[in-house]
């Protein structure tokens, strides 16, 4: 079914249920409301039901995916580092290479600051374990986290995750390409904060009902 169609999402009852690139669908669809509320209601016959909710993240404030996630465990997908064996979460931000020479990517293990290669991800990737960073409102309820950093080999790789990296710091559309589809986290609003004081300390008196000559 269509994630546009209020008719389709409701029209037969399902044990397992999918609901792909949620973020992508409205958020008050056709004016009954959320999308993935219409859907899973359709699963409220069964009692050994299944509800799979999958998507890309885009605007912290109203995507529909991170809003599921930060409801449940919040899972992330840890390895062990090569040298050390500690294990962690691969971030974008541990990424080093050499200027202009992408073909030098390697990622520095945050404890013992070693550096290895992506070629490493073929040992360490299927010893990787999924581990709780919350506890879930529903028991139930798990949900999980990744990156493009795990991405296996000959797919996206390190080295186009550090072109992109360089990009983004020149171009703000890029950077949110970068944070949505490579980091895999949502995109937060920011803003400068004014010294309130300093505006408060400037104000004038006028005495109520009268406009002032200059507004005139």
């Amino acid at each position: 079914a269509g994630g546009n169609s209020s008719a389709g999402l409701c029209s037969n009852p399902v044990r397992i249920l999918v609901l792909d690139d949620v973020d992508r669908m409205p958020r008050n669809l056709d004016g009954e409301g959320s999308p993935i509320k219409l859907a899973s209601a359709r699963t409220s016959t069964f009692s050994n039901k299944k509800i799979f909710i999958n998507s890309t993240p885009t605007d912290a404030k109203t995507s529909l995916i991170y809003k599921s996630y930060l409801e449940g465990d919040q899972r992330k997908f840890h390895v062990p580092c090569p040298h050390c064996e500690h294990y962690q979460e691969l971030l974008i931000s541990q990424l080093k290479w050499e200027e202009d020479n992408f073909d030098s990517v390697k990622y520095e293990c945050v404890s013992c600051k070693n550096l290895f290669s992506e070629i490493d991800k073929i040992n360490f990737i299927p010893r990787g374990k999924w581990i709780p960073t919350a506890k879930s409102k529903d028991p139930l309820h798990a949900s999980f986290h990744i990156s493009s950093m795990y991405a296996p080999i000959g797919w996206k790789s390190w080295a186009d995750i550090a072109r992109q990296i360089e990009a983004a710091a020149f171009d703000e559309n890029a950077k949110i390409s970068l944070i949505n589809l490579e980091a895999g986290l949502p995109v937060e609003e920011t803003g400068e904060i004014f010294d309130f004081e300093k505006i408060y300390n400037r104000r004038e008196y006028y005495p109520q009902n009268i406009v002032p000559k200059g507004a005139c």
